[in-house]
């Protein structure tokens, strides 16, 4: 049978953000070689969580992150190239992001994004105002997701991260986004190519997941995206009692009968709006439950959008952002990649509130009708939105916004040496115009652009490169980079 009900767009299968998903570099050797183990974090079903830091840059204050690999002992190898490509079509604020790829023995090993501020299972208990917060956040995260034809499959409190550290303030309000973490069950839709059903999505079969959040039609065998939808709903009732599971039994078996009967307990919430909304989510039809697009909409965790006020500093940096080179521009989206979270909070939230159909990208109209009273001519605005949409798809992803902010901050030597290993896709010590286009992708809008945006380009060596850098303030870390080390890294 073909998958009918909430079926998910497929308009935005056709965006093209190859820049982002090529980003994520695949050195094809050991990451034993680059990065140093700093402690263990966590473990999964075949899998470690190691925190890590680049051994060049031990030294500096970047926060490390979290690498995900075979554990060596596990019969069955998890599926990381999987989960790979999947993260690689993540390009979200409230999604973990992927970094890299590379090797340990034998086995891919993924390097992430490091949340450090815990799982929101492991920070109970929680007001109703942050539980609502929590949730919306991981419901833009779902939508996306649902979007792009993914299903997560294994949505739970302890596949939630908090980014930073929690700052709870006396107003109720968390201090730190919440990340989508552990795409290890994830997986995309397939189309069916031909017969009755042709053009629909198939149906899931696979029984995969923490049993407590999985939803009946998952028991059953017979499942699309609305599955994501029910552990929602089973995350945002313990939310609201404190942890309590709706559906629990002293075996599978038995947890998987109360979840096939449908009967749960309000009675320790207390909070009407709360109730409605979990109950919309757990509605045992997935036809009839509620999407991630809906629940978005709903009272109990609608965000009511403030009117967006663009910072100066925000207006100056993307004024200088539209007369820098080429090449520089998509050195932002490198750098915004692994911007520090503390340091983009309020250009995340005015990226949300410009979208305002809730896409999860920002369209022209969005953009121009955002920015207009930001002191831009209309041929400015025109232009602007040209040189963000590095990935000449229309449409200006969340890293893209971010790298229109990044024109005004201070640079550190790490960050520019960063920035270069990874636009040098060749290891060659030189940004030549192949990289380039290697990392922009060949779609035939990107090719339309290539010959105007690589015009004249010449082949730049790190010093080169950093010198793009002058106009920004450069930090140099004392802790990062010693001179003779960094004359026989540049010779090499």
């Amino acid at each position: 049978m073909g998958c009918t009900s909430s079926t998910p767009s497929k308009n935005k299968d056709v965006l093209d953000d190859s820049l982002h998903r090529n980003l994520v570099r695949d050195r094809k050797k050991k990451v034993d070689n680059i990065y140093s183990q700093q402690d263990q974090l966590a473990s999964g079903t075949g899998t470690k969580i190691i925190l890590v830091k680049k051994q060049k840059f031990i030294k500096t204050q970047h926060s490390g992150y979290a690498m995900k690999r075979y554990d060596g002992t596990s019969d069955l190898p998890p599926d990381l190239q999987k989960e790979a490509e999947i993260l690689q079509l993540c390009d979200h604020p409230n999604i973990v992001k992927l970094h890299e790829l590379g090797k340990h023995g034998k086995h891919l090993t993924l390097v992430l994004e490091y949340c450090k501020g815990g799982t929101v299972e492991s920070n109970f208990p929680y007001t109703e105002k942050e539980a609502s917060k929590i949730i919306w956040q991981v419901l833009t995260a779902v939508d996306f997701l649902h979007k792009k034809s993914i299903v997560h499959r294994d949505l739970n409190l302890s596949n939630m991260m908090f980014e930073s550290e929690i700052r709870i303030s006396k107003d109720e309000v968390l201090g730190s986004d919440v990340k989508v973490i552990d795409f290890g069950c994830a997986t995309k839709l397939k189309i069916w190519t031909q017969g009755a059903f042709k053009g629909s999505f198939k149906f899931l079969e696979e029984q995969t997941g923490g049993i407590y959040t999985m939803a009946p039609e998952v028991i059953k065998g017979k499942y699309s995206t609305q599955a994501d939808m029910w552990s929602v709903g089973v995350c945002a009732y313990m939310l609201m009692s404190n942890g309590k599971r709706p559906f629990e039994g002293d075996t599978v078996e038995k947890t998987q009968t109360k979840i096939k009967c449908n009967a749960i307990e309000y009675s320790e919430i207390k909070s009407k709006k709360a109730v409605n909304f979990i109950k919309k989510c757990l509605d045992y039809n997935p036809s009839t439950r509620l999407t991630a697009s809906q629940a978005l909409r709903d009272p109990w965790v609608h965000q009511t959008k403030e009117k967006v006020i663009m910072p100066n500093d925000m207006v100056a940096s993307f004024q200088k952002f539209m007369r820098s080179t080429p090449v520089k521009r998509i050195a932002y989206n490198v750098l915004a990649r692994k911007a520090d979270p503390k340091a983009i909070t309020k250009y995340r939230d005015i990226f949300r509130n410009l979208d305002t159909i809730q896409s999860n990208t920002l369209t022209r109209l969005e953009f121009v009708t955002g920015f207009g009273a930001a002191g831009f001519a209309a041929a400015e605005l025109e232009d602007l939105f040209t040189k963000l949409d590095i990935n000449c798809n229309n449409e200006i992803f969340y890293t893209e916004f971010l790298a229109g902010t990044m024109s005004n901050d201070e640079v550190t030597e790490v960050q520019i040496y960063d920035a270069f290993e990874q636009m040098d896709t060749d290891s060659s010590g030189y940004i030549s115009k192949k990289n380039l286009v290697t990392l922009l992708g060949n779609s035939p809008s990107v090719k339309e652009s290539l010959s105007v945006m690589l015009k004249g380009h010449q082949n730049l060596s790190y010093s080169n490169f950093r010198e793009l850098f002058v106009g920004n303030s450069i930090i140099r870390s004392l802790h990062s980079f010693d001179e003779s080390e960094e004359e026989n890294d540049l010779s090499d």
